[in-house]
């Protein structure tokens, strides 16, 4: 199992394309992104970022910035003429969220002159301009919406390469890979400290120190916020009940499983679905 694919699509991420033309040279937007992560690409022209730094970011064709959750900015162009930026949204509505999520940096500005990326990511981007210059191309709006998911796909990867924190020492340990995999393949075994120990070939005390020392989580943490960003997501999207969703991420019952939802969330499992329904159609939720 890829660990990376299994932690986008259990926070649930919804997309949205916000801009995918030319805007004229009087053009900026506010992004409040208080509730998403997403990033900016610019395809022609050149454009002001301001709130990256102190002072504002230039990016010129070929340039991409990621923008964590909360990285409130303002985009102008500053071109003398109509410019294209495409830029696309990951919303992350609700907390706990995966505590990779968390180590992501609030900006990463990746240059094309400076040749950060590969050469997959400059042919995704001139597929990208070569659909948003041609949108009245059958499928032109769904293909543009596939190649911004792998541009984040391609993004994110780079960051973690880039990154020397928790994960980049993660997955380049194969013993701490390995229990990874373990724990996201099955998250509702019952993954005790010496099992995991044991399938990865390592002591329980060398394990968990281990463990501690390349994700700055213990293994049962963990375990606990897997299980709960899993639980989130068949409270949103189903309408299983608690003692089904219980037994699908390792609780014996609905009670210790509320228990624990409440306790690692603040709102019960009832709670968080009934506010999930009650906001689902607001203006500012992705669907």
């Amino acid at each position: 199992m890829d660990i990376l694919s299994d932690i986008l699509h259990t926070a649930g991420l919804r997309q949205r394309i916000l801009h995918q033309h030319a805007v004229p040279t009087d053009w900026s937007m506010e992004f409040p992104c208080d509730k998403s992560i997403g990033f900016h690409v610019v395809l022609q022209g050149e454009f002001l970022a301001t709130g990256m730094s102190d002072a504002p970011q230039r990016l010129k064709a070929g340039d991409l910035v990621f923008m964590a959750r909360g990285a409130l900015h303002t985009l102008k162009n500053a071109s003398s003429a109509q410019a294209i930026v495409v830029s696309g949204a990951y919303q992350l509505w609700h907390d706990p969220i995966h505590p990779l999520f968390k180590t992501l940096p609030q900006w990463q500005l990746l240059r094309a002159r400076e040749r950060q990326y590969g050469d997959a990511v400059t042919q995704a981007l001139g597929l990208l301009n070569h659909e948003v210059n041609n949108p009245d191309y059958p499928g032109a709006s769904a293909v543009s919406a596939a190649l911004l998911d792998i541009l984040f796909h391609y993004i994110l990867r780079e960051i973690l390469h880039q990154q020397k924190g928790h994960w980049q020492r993660a997955i380049t340990d194969p013993e701490m890979t390995t229990a990874l995999h373990y724990m996201h393949q099955a998250p509702a075994e019952n993954w005790s400290l010496e099992r995991l120990a044991k399938k990865v070939g390592l002591s329980r005390s060398g394990f968990a120190l281990r463990f501690k020392q390349t994700l700055g989580d213990t293994p049962a943490h963990y375990l606990t916020t897997l299980r709960m960003s899993k639980a989130m997501q068949s409270l949103c999207n189903t309408d299983k009940t608690l003692e089904h969703i219980a037994g699908e991420v390792g609780y014996k019952d609905a009670f210790a499983f509320s228990k624990a939802f409440k306790k690692m969330t603040g709102e019960s499992p009832a709670s968080f679905r009934r506010r999930n329904q009650a906001e689902a159609h607001l203006s500012w939720r992705f669907v």
